[in-house]
């Protein structure tokens, strides 16, 4: 664990404006930020990791405007764990430079979790992107994919759809940063 913010006094915490190298071993304490109840804002970094580079346990959190980088991953391992209520995950772009296992999930919102929001994200050279692990979805609108085998995928009820999704080419330049002839730019949903 590189942030810890499950010992957050106030029940709050946030993590911003960094450069994160996470775990890339395997075992129990592999992620990159990790908090218990605490609400967490996870806003303006750069991550670079091989595990569970976030996992959210305190609901009303927001993961916004971040770019995830994937070193090495497993089915397993989720590069973002949501296993809270009332959560937004927005502006996000996830890339992956390295094949990943063909049941890769990207973005799991765990059984139980309800009402999260991932929207205006993108998600790059991934096999599974969104994945339910029970019959509640989250709201999905306005992310784009791109060489992402499924979109979105619930554990009991299968594919399902998102809104205003974007799967052409996102003519990114060599920093994954839209060109101005890309279809991401001005594209996205307004999220306050």
């Amino acid at each position: 664990v590189i942030v810890d913010a499950s010992t957050a006094h106030s029940g709050f915490a946030i993590v911003e404006d960094n450069v994160l190298i996470g775990p890339t071993q395997f075992g129990t304490n592999n992620s990159t930020i990790v908090n218990g109840d605490a609400v967490l804002v996870v806003r303006r970094n750069k991550i670079y990791s091989g595990r569970v580079a976030i996992n959210i346990a305190g609901n009303g959190s927001q993961v916004y405007n971040n770019y995830i980088e994937i070193l090495e991953a497993t089915s397993d391992a989720p590069v973002i764990a949501l296993n809270a209520d009332n959560c937004f995950i927005y502006n996000n772009t996830i890339v992956c430079k390295k094949p990943l296992e063909a049941t890769t999930k990207t973005l799991v919102q765990a059984s139980g979790a309800t009402n999260n929001v991932i929207r205006n994200n993108v998600f790059y050279n991934i096999p599974i992107a969104v994945w339910s692990d029970d019959g509640t979805n989250p709201t999905v609108s306005n992310n784009a994919f791109w060489q992402v085998t499924t979109n979105y995928e619930n554990a009991f009820t299968g594919v399902f759809t998102g809104t205003n999704d974007i799967t052409s080419d996102p003519q990114f330049n060599s920093y994954f940063i839209p060109k101005a002839i890309s279809p991401l730019v001005e594209t996205g949903l307004f999220v306050s």
